[in-house]
């Protein structure tokens, strides 16, 4: 997860990592940060 956010930081538009990042989150059941970077991946 820190590696993602991580990326993200470095590089906001890198939709690749909101993607990654939104996985772990849904695995977390932490549904609605998880829709919001599936959302920004898109």
């Amino acid at each position: 997860m820190a590696d993602f956010t991580k990326a993200i930081e470095l590089e906001p538009n890198y939709a690749d990592a909101y993607s990654a990042r939104g996985r772990v989150y849904s695995v977390l059941l932490d549904f609605p940060r998880a829709f919001a970077d599936f959302t920004k991946a898109d």
